[in-house]
């Protein structure tokens, strides 16, 4: 058995090898064995400057590439294979924080596009949502209560993206007037 974090309730289960299973949830792909409630990201859609909606299917491939099905923004069915990528590999960009509780696709898709454009700055997300557990409510939800945390100790993003699941934020600041 798997304990999955609530964010991760709506994914996709699939078969695997270098991990037991795959599950595929909006924001990339996560690794799992039987038995542990360990997550492993595997792919990470945003900073793979992939604009995904849903995966279908996944193949590891023996070389360590993976090939996955899944819709994109034109709600079309892909193909992609995916090439693991060395860190060292990577250009050095100067890289901001955009945090919010439950960030929508629509900025997730507005970021990637920032990512692919920008030669200079990269956007990391902070999806606060992440944190949820399965006894939260809308009034009280563990990763609502961390982002007011951050926020109120001086962790502070670099873009904060306000929406109506906000309600503690939005008190907080006014308490505080940070």
């Amino acid at each position: 058995s798997i304990t999955m974090p609530v964010a991760m309730s709506g994914a996709s289960v699939f078969a695997g090898k270098q991990y037991d299973v795959y599950l595929a949830s909006e924001d990339g792909i996560f690794g799992a064995k039987l038995g542990s409630d360990t997550l492993t990201p595997v792919v990470n859609f945003v900073n793979s400057d992939l604009a995904l909606e849903g995966v279908s299917s996944i193949l590891e491939l023996d070389d360590g590439r993976m090939a996955i099905q899944a819709y994109g923004a034109e709600v079309v069915l892909d193909t992609y294979i995916l090439q693991p990528i060395k860190p060292e590999d990577v250009k050095d960009k100067k890289e901001l924080t955009l945090a919010g509780y439950y960030v929508s696709y629509d900025v997730r898709n507005q970021v990637i596009a920032f990512n692919k454009e920008s030669t200079d700055y990269r956007i990391n997300i902070q999806d606060y949502s992440q944190y949820d557990l399965a006894e939260d409510d809308y009034d009280s939800s563990t990763g609502m209560s961390k982002m007011n945390t951050d926020l109120v100790s001086g962790n502070i993003p670099d873009i904060l993206v306000m929406n109506e699941y906000m309600p503690g934020v939005m008190r907080t600041v006014a308490e505080n007037r940070w």
